[in-house]
């Protein structure tokens, strides 16, 4: 935003530099400008960091080579080998450490003449003057800002990890913001005096690294008068501008190519990421110009892109021109994408649609597909997990035929090229994937957009047409520009979310006539009801993460929640969540209301399912999202909420879920110093160093291990107490493997250890294994095929480790630090030689004859080599917790851990309250799960609402009442009003509806008594059905009672027992509801059948 208050007076005050969004344009802006013009800007003011001219940010004195005062830093600033915790700006256009530098004419870095040994930061280092323009006042100042908002720390910290390989972990703490507006050079006179540059440095450190991004606007002039420089001009002269690093030592330096001579006047369309008038540099340690190679490793940005394809990925690396014939491919799906070579060193590769998710190998080649190459890893993530660009509004209303409204961030696609917006439709062809165009509105300029959506009579033209014999029933769209220097490569877009085609709200009948369709379609593609069941609460849902995970389609308290798809479709629904993937593809959905109470889709429509396929499902013949939207909610809104006549019979296809049955995980805890409690329930403590198994199996089928260090006190020094450092998970040869390791920085995430960047609250799907950055910085694992989830919280000092297991079979067969799982605690500590030892024992027993034996070898070891020990382990202490006396504990633990007895031990040992707190707060929040986890939960299963008839019921929790009513002229069987009980069952029976029994004349007098006596959990089923027909008349009329053999076939039930067939109990229901009717009478009766009914 550029607000303008007076003619002298501008405020720049936007959200900062090109984020991460914006990459899909910029880079094709470069050669846009380039081409049209020599002077065209190449960092536009906007895309500055902010800087505020008119009194937000600090001033320099507004004299001839005057600057600041010292200035502190609160984070100190590493630059080469030195770091500094002040700072000077001057006006010459530097930044320096140590002490002020009023020097107006510059001198390279790399001559003799260079003495000076001030630490020096130079953007554009020249004879600035911004005192002398009274008379032509163009605002020119120079301002400044030291800040930590959180906001800009995430920009320049993206800024940093897209240009740097290897600093995925890098979080910036501290940036220091200087920007030199419309300043103009001493001695100008006349024309020389509109001359003005504007130029920004934008230093950034964690506190271990950092780093510096110049940015260029405009250009005009180089040298001062008193350096030799035209006074008309500013330009020649003995010394021009000087751009590069000085360390102060007179040795190391960095020294921009074309610095101290004419040329440095062409600095803003030159780069060192292939984006003019923007460099970046690495400062900690020698300085790292981010220089292309002919040999190393490619980067790419953005590496993780979405499976629909069309994003821009910026190639840096290898060193290219404008002739070279850049391509590249994604090998395992052998598709091509198409490039183009930007100035000075980049590419420009767009993505075509995937259909595929997970990560692949992209290969580069600057010389065509036959020369040299190079490989990374791009991943490909689910549409679930990304934010769409285009946002539909009032997407309640998106019915066919209607007028309808989108719209798109100003930073999603470029303001200033025409726009093409697309409606596909998604269909398969010879069971291939792909997108249909059904619309499209070219020359879009602005960010809103509306439009009338394709009617129901189009999109039957469209059907016809596409030869697209499933019909169309998935939407979605796309916004794309064009290169026009580069017409032969795929057009950019952005994505709005998938949707369904849906009629008018007022007209089920097409939804109806849709569902109908589906079910006859569907017949042979039934699904039955798998484990895991659904927590009976919310609370259960949200901590058993062994079995779920939230769902991205419904979550109110979720920072997404203001997306206007929220739940959209899965009305009443607060939170729904979504089990692991299991192996066949195959998911369930459990979706709560605001009061955490299961909802059941037999109630409520926008309740969750048993679902054919995962939405993160995929193989041959499975595309992720997209299986799953068209064979699971596709038919869940048009059976039951856009229509419901068919939705019953919608449940036989996709069953309703439901809480019978539900088992918790079971969780473990290592925490602090370590305090591990097992996956029994057993606590002790452990503070052995090195490897161990805090998991696995005799045939190491599933791993998770640790590695300890010694902990440090606050002043680091090296305490008798260790902590974890370090954890990684897998099932070795099945799937990848990931490592989360406490660094400087805080955490860094290793897949198959190579350093990756998650994307917070955004689900990232590898082999067999998921990782979940949580919003709250945790990150947490999950082995899916297994049901096993690991939770690490990763803290300055340590990690702190729950694990939650999950799965039946693993009971009893587990080793290691948390136990064997047998749901027995007095047998956890078996050792690596199969000796059990007494749950009794003490803690140095436990710890050399338990904990020690399940130290991992370098050669069973799955994580990353350890860096060099800085530890002596003989002079190692360890302490035992149950050795301590009272008086051992420091002063005022009582103060900083209450009762918390890991706690006190904690800051026994460590000496630092920090891990001590952290201790206190992670078995506090472990002891809470416990008790969610064990919390005993009544509920009864749902009753149906029997054919002719009606149900009221208050509730399926403990003393709720269901009463049951039939309609006028039939009679009920079974318990009319039945109570939920404590043990999940309701008293009395199913409750049948027949119809009344009329006289039929004098042929007969029948009697047909129905004696129907079911458990009250839905189990043996015993029917006795006694016909007495008594001879009445003379005349025989034809009688009107039909046989239960014209109603069921029975050969359907040949080789089930019958009574306890559901399909078979159905159609006698159903058949009682339809008037009398006589059982015919078999040709043969197996004796058994008494023994077995009767």
């Amino acid at each position: 935003m550029i607000g303008l208050t007076n003619v002298r007076d501008i405020m720049f005050s936007n959200a900062g530099a090109p984020r991460r969004n914006k990459v899909s344009f910029i880079a094709l802006l470069v050669v846009f400008c380039l081409g049209i013009a020599k002077n065209c800007t190449a960092i536009p003011l906007e895309d500055f960091y902010p800087f505020n001219i008119t009194g937000g940010d600090n001033k320099t004195r507004f004299e001839d080579d005057g600057g600041t005062d010292l200035m502190q830093l609160p984070v100190p600033f590493p630059f080469f080998n030195y770091t500094y915790s002040s700072f000077y700006v001057n006006n010459n256009g530097i930044i320096t450490f140590r002490k002020e530098l009023k020097t107006y004419k510059p001198v390279n870095f790399n001559t003799k003449e260079f003495k000076e040994e001030t630490p020096i930061v130079a953007p554009f280092w020249a004879d600035v003057d911004i005192e002398n323009f009274r008379d032509v006042n163009l605002g020119e100042c120079v301002v400044f800002r030291v800040t930590d908002d959180t906001e800009l720390l995430n920009n320049i910290t993206e800024d940093v990890r897209e240009h740097f390989t290897g600093q995925n972990n890098f979080s910036a703490k501290l940036m220091i913001i200087v920007t030199w507006y419309n300043v103009g050079f001493y001695g100008a006179a006349r024309e020389g005096k509109y001359k003005r540059n504007t130029f920004q440095a934008v230093l950034a450190t964690n506190g271990v690294k950092s780093f510096a991004v110049f940015n260029y606007n405009n250009i005009t002039w180089t040298t001062g008068s008193n350096s030799g420089g035209e006074t008309n001009t500013g330009l020649s002269g003995e010394a021009p501008a000087v751009v590069g690093f000085s360390s102060g030592d007179l040795e190391q330096y960095y020294l921009y190519e074309d610095s101290g001579t004419d040329r440095i006047v062409n600095i803003s369309e030159k780069s060192n990421i292939g984006v003019p008038g923007k460099f970046i540099f690495r400062l900690d340690g020698q300085v790292d110009d981010h220089s292309c190679f002919n040999s190393g490793k490619i980067r790419i940005f953005p590496s993780s892109v979405s499976m629909l394809g069309r994003e821009a990925i910026r190639v840096t690396g290898p060193c290219l021109t404008s002739e070279s014939n850049v391509t590249a491919r994604i090998k395992e799906l052998n598709l091509t994408l198409t490039c183009h070579v930007i100035p000075d060193l980049s590419a420009v590769c767009v993505t075509p649609t995937l259909f595929k998710t997970g990560d692949f190998t992209f290969d580069f080649f600057p010389n065509g597909e036959e020369g040299l190459h190079y490989s990374t890893t791009i991943s490909s993530g689910n549409i679930m997990n990304i934010q769409p660009k285009i946002v539909r509004q009032k997407v309640s209303k998106w019915d066919l035929g209607t007028k309808v409204s989108v719209q798109w961030e100003h930073n999603s696609a470029p303001s200033h090229k025409a726009k093409t917006l697309e409606v596909l439709a998604y269909t398969l062809m010879e069971n291939k994937p792909l997108f249909v165009t059904l619309q499209n509105y070219s020359e879009i300029l602005t960010q809103t957009f509306s439009f009338k959506l394709v009617s129901d009579e189009q999109l039957q033209t469209l059907t016809e047409k596409f030869n697209i014999s499933s019909g169309i029933s998935t939407l979605v769209m796309r916004l794309c520009w064009m290169d026009a220097n580069h017409p032969n490569i795929l057009p950019v877009c952005i994505w709005s979310d998938v949707f369904p085609v849906r009629w008018k709200s007022s007209d089920s009948k097409h939804s109806e006539e849709w569902c109908t369709k589906w079910l006859n379609d569907n017949e042979q593609s039934r699904i039955v009801e798998s484990p895991p069941s659904c927590p009976c609460i919310a609370s259960k849902a949200e901590i058993d993460s062994g079995h779920f995970q939230r769902d991205p389609f419904c979550d109110i308290n979720k920072s997404s929640a203001k997306i206007n798809t929220n739940c959209e479709y899965n009305p009443n629904a607060h939170k729904c969540y979504t089990s692991n993937l299991k192996r066949d593809g195959s998911g369930k959905t459990c979706c709560y209301n605001d009061k955490g109470k299961l909802l059941d889709v037999r109630e409520n429509p926008g309740a969750g399912i048993n679902q054919r396929y995962h939405y993160r499902a995929q193989g041959d013949t499975i595309v992720p999202f997209f299986s799953y939207f068209q064979s699971d909610l596709l038919p869940r809104l048009h059976c039951c909420l856009y229509s419901n006549t068919n939705c019953r019979r919608f449940v036989d296809y996709r069953p309703a879920t439901s809480c019978q049955g539900y088992t918790p995980s079971s969780p473990a805890q290592a925490a602090g110093d370590p305090h591990l409690v097992t996956l029994d329930g057993k606590d002790y403590s452990f503070n052995g160093v090195g490897d161990y198994y805090l998991v696995t199996d005799v045939n190491s089928t599933i791993v998770i291990q640790v590695r300890a260090e010694p902990a440090k006190d606050k002043n680091g020094d090296l305490q008798n107490a260790t902590v974890f450092s370090n954890i990684a998970v897998a099932m070795p040869q099945v799937s990848d493997v990931i490592e989360v390791r406490k660094s400087e920085e805080g955490a860094e995430v290793l897949v198959n250890k190579v350093p990756i960047t998650p994307t917070q609250s955004t689900t990232s799907q590898f082999k067999d294994i998921s990782l979940l950055h949580n919003d709250d910085g945790s990150y947490l694992i999950v082995l899916e095929p297994i049901s096993v989830s690991v939770t690490v919280e990763v803290t300055p000092d340590l990690l702190n480790i729950i694990v939650l297991i999950g799965e039946d079979s693993l009971k009893g067969n587990l080793l290691g630090l948390l136990g064997n799982y047998n749901g027995d605690p007095n047998d956890d500590f078996v050792s690596r030689n199969g000796t059990v030892l007494a749950s009794t024992s003490s803690m140095k027993t436990i710890h050399f004859d338990f904990g020690l034996t399940w130290e991992v070898t370098r050669a069973e070891s799955i994580l990353t080599s350890p860096t060099e020990k800085q530890w002596d382990e003989t002079s190692f202490q360890t302490i035992f917790p149950d050795e301590l006396k009272d008086q051992d504990y420091r002063n005022g633990t009582y103060d900083i851990c209450g009762t918390n007895k890991q706690c006190a031990f904690d800051l026994l040992v460590t000496n630092k309250e920090s891990v001590a707190k952290s201790t206190a707060s992670f078995t506090n929040k472990f002891e809470a799960m416990r008790q969610t986890l064990d919390e005993i939960v009544v509920r009864c299963p749902y009753l149906e609402i029997p054919t002719n008839g009606n149900k009221t019921q208050t509730d399926d929790s403990e003393g709720a009442i269901a009463t049951f009513t039939c309609d006028p002229g039939y009679t009920m069987t079974g318990t009319a009003t039945r109570v939920c009980q404590k043990n999940n069952t309701w008293t009395g029976s199913d409750v049948m509806c027949a119809k009344k029994i009329t006289d039929y004349g004098d042929e007969y007098s029948n009697s047909i008594i129905i004696i129907a006596t079911v458990s009250a959990s839905g189990g043996v089923v015993l029917i006795l059905i006694v016909s007495v027909a008594v001879y009445c008349m003379r005349r025989r009329r034809k009688s009107v009672v039909k046989s239960l053999s014209d109603t069921i076939e029975m050969s359907e039930f040949s080789n089930i027992p019958v009574f306890q067939n559901p399909a078979f109990m159905k159609k006698l229901q159903e058949t009682v509801a339809e008037g009398p009717f006589r059982i015919p009478r078999p040709k043969y009766a197996d004796p058994s059948i008494f023994v077995d009914y009767f």
